[in-house]
């Protein structure tokens, strides 16, 4: 190979290389919000002091890891965890429905909690078992009394 043609490969691939490597930077760098948890949570109305947060947390690269629970407890960022001796938690990919009426909070859902803790409240909070006609009902309605936890 000559002189010349190798200089002109250092010339135009030096710089090509250097520009690739910071694009390949730049896209795995937007990749990490990717993988954070990303947790939502509603805050039921009642009456005592202490409200009840129905909450879904969910991580992963394409989100496919979830928990869920009815907890006393506000959470506090990503780094939040459900206590599993004073909450009610949903492992897994359960459809959540919850309606709030007076002094009851009826929550919907496709699978039954995966403890059999119970909430101590002056609320009834109680947790029906759904099937998934009625799970497709109620994604139909789009009722405001009925809310989906997303």
């Amino acid at each position: 190979m000559k002189k010349s043609t190798v200089f002109l490969i250092l010339i135009i691939g030096l710089p090509l290389s250097f520009f690739a490597g910071f694009q390949c930077n730049e896209a795995i760098s937007g990749l990490d919000a990717v993988g954070k948890p990303t947790l939502n949570f509603v805050k039921l109305h009642n009456p005592e002091p202490e409200p009840l947060f129905l909450i879904s947390k969910r991580w992963g690269i394409t989100g496919n890891h979830q928990i869920y629970a009815l907890t006393k407890t506000e959470p506090n960022g990503e780094s939040w965890h459900p206590d599993s001796l004073k909450d009610v938690i949903w492992k897994g990919e359960p459809t959540i429905f919850y309606q709030v009426q007076n002094d009851s909070i009826i929550i919907f859902t496709t699978q039954l909690p995966d403890n059999n803790q119970r909430i101590s409240t002056k609320s009834v909070v109680d947790i029906q078992l759904i099937d998934n006609d009625t799970r497709q009902k109620f994604l139909a309605q789009k009722n405001n009394l009925i809310r989906l936890l997303n």
